[in-house]
């Protein structure tokens, strides 16, 4: 399991919609907050804002995440 941090960029598919069809588009947004359930009954998500939408955010599952790019000043760790 990685581990998500906000500042991150990360990368998935959503679903859209043009008229009647549905399509999947690749996003890259960058994480507000990850949300993790005390429980562990739920998966991780990554809290994401899209298009600067006045919606709160979009939860990302961590299985769903592509790929990612570290925040700005953060450096990459190999060890």
């Amino acid at each position: 399991m990685c581990n998500y941090n906000p500042g991150q960029l990360i990368t998935f598919d959503i679903e859209i919609w043009i008229g009647e069809r549905m399509e999947m588009k690749e996003v890259e947004s960058q994480i507000l907050r990850v949300d993790v359930d005390p429980c562990g009954i739920r998966e991780p998500k990554c809290i994401v804002k899209i298009n600067n939408g006045d919606y709160g955010g979009y939860g990302i599952p961590f299985s769903q995440v592509k790929s990612f790019k570290p925040a700005i000043g953060e450096q990459l760790q190999f060890f």
